[in-house]
């Protein structure tokens, strides 16, 4: 004998949907989608935030990053009277 505990219900009809209704259940699944994937370029602001959002900007941005940083922590360590003479030469 095979008894369910009590409390489960099995569903063994299925439903049926017109296409109409069908394709409004992806529209919904796909804006649900884009709608975290907004969040999160919002919540972190960046464009590219892994991989799956593009390899190649996702690399190139990772590595502008990078450079920033070691240009940032090059000028740290210039005497502060350079760094007007140096930001004239970089215009």
């Amino acid at each position: 004998m095979n008894q369910e505990p009590e409390g489960s219900k099995t569903m063994s009809a299925s439903v049926a949907l017109s296409v109409g209704m069908r394709n409004t259940l992806y529209l919904m699944a796909d804006i649900t989608t884009q709608q975290s994937v907004s969040n999160k370029l919002l919540s972190t602001g960046k464009k590219f935030n892994d991989v799956l959002d593009g390899a190649i900007n996702y690399f190139m941005a990772r590595r502008f990053a990078k450079n920033r940083s070691d240009l940032s922590n090059l000028l740290e360590h210039f005497p502060k009277k350079w760094i007007p003479v140096l930001r004239k030469k970089m215009r």
